[in-house]
Formats: structure tokens, sequence, C-alpha cells
């Protein structure tokens, strides 16, 4: 059920040691992200939303509070949605981001778990910046 639920949303399956590319394009009204694990892609639109971060992963809309800690940013789940069908998260859905910068390289740790089915999605590592 985790697999199919990591596939509804558009995640990566689960490997080791996976190469990872993030290209972000820009535009008034928020971000596109697609990370490429290896030849895995994951797209993600990124915007504001009442001075919170949100996140649409296909059609899970996931929306994040945002806290500066000492050396990192930690990511911590609001709300979610499915299309426009709100999600128990309290009781349902676990999500923890984080980033950081180490070594003057962009880290992240990126989790998430649905109860009584297990972990969804765990990806975590570092980027650098491609020359063009």
């Amino acid at each position: 059920l985790a697999k199919v639920i990591a596939r509804f949303a558009g995640l990566p399956i689960a490997k080791s040691d996976v190469p990872v590319e993030v290209t972000i394009l820009s535009d008034g009204r928020g971000e596109g992200w697609t990370r490429m694990f290896g030849t895995q892609r994951m797209w993600s639109r990124l915007s504001d939303s009442h001075r919170r971060l949100q996140e649409r992963l296909g059609p899970i809309v996931l929306t994040f509070d945002l806290t500066a800690e000492s050396e990192r940013i930690v990511w911590s789940l609001h709300n979610a949605r499915l299309a426009w069908t709100p999600l128990p998260i309290s009781w349902l859905l676990i999500c923890a981001a984080s980033e950081s910068i180490e070594n003057g390289r962009y880290c992240f740790d990126v989790s998430a778990h649905v109860r009584g089915i297990g972990l969804i999605v765990h990806y975590r590592g570092w980027l650098v910046e491609r020359e063009s």
C-alpha cells in the first residue's frame, strides 16, 4: 500500500545511493521543482499560501510551516489535502523535512509516513551547483 501511495503522489521508488539532479523554474506564482533520482522524475510545485509553504505533488497538496533553527530550516506539516478534500494529518500523516548548509553544501532530509501503513518516502543528501 505504501508503494501505491508513493506512485500516486509521483514519489521515487526506494533505492540507495542515487544521484539527484534538481531543476527549479520560477514564475510569478511560485516554483516548479523537478527532481531526478537517477532516471526517476519527481515533480512538485511550491508556492506561498497565507505565509506558509504549499507543495503540490500530483493531486496531493501539503502545507508547511517553516521554522528557522540553528543552522537549519525545519518544515512542519500544517495540513494536507487530496485535491479539495482535507486529510486528517493528526492521525494519518507524519511528514518531516529539514534543510541546512553543511561544509558549503545545501543538505536535505525528507520523510513521510502514514500511520498503519509505514514509510512512504525518505530521501536525504546534498546538492552542489552545476556549472552551466
